[in-house]
């Protein structure tokens, strides 16, 4: 590792323990204004009050709820129950051929040459 490398990660360790250490401290602030800042027991029974309404308002939403679905039918039951049969069928191999893959060969120099020698009828001026 080089200096100019330790030295990158040193400086951005630094920071975040900067970033941690300001985050702790503002968060021990905020729980010293909220402890300090208490509240008088008619906003407390007011808040409570509030709770109570909201508590009455889901349960009778909770009672209000729709009817039963009915029960499945039997049939429709049996026939999930049962497991599945899955068939794999493989596709048909691709076969690709080609005419004259028998007639042609490569030379040493990587020119293709057919079984006569020559160069497969090509003149090359």
């Amino acid at each position: 590792m080089t200096r100019r490398q330790a030295l990158v990660i040193a400086l951005a360790l630094a920071v975040a323990i900067v970033a941690g250490v300001f985050a702790a401290l503002r968060t021990v602030g905020l729980g010293a204004e909220a402890s300090a800042a208490g509240l008088s027991d008619s906003e407390i029974a007011q808040r409570a009050a509030a709770l109570d309404r909201a508590e009455a308002k889901l349960r009778q939403e909770a009672a209000d709820r729709p009817p039963a679905l009915p029960p499945a039918r039997a049939a429709a039951s049996t026939a999930r129950a049962q497991p599945q049969t899955v068939i794999y069928r493989r596709p048909a191999p691709i076969v690709l051929a080609s005419s004259h893959e028998d007639d042609e060969h490569v030379d040493e120099d990587g020119e293709h040459e057919d079984d006569h020698g020559d160069d497969g009828g090509h003149d090359d001026d």
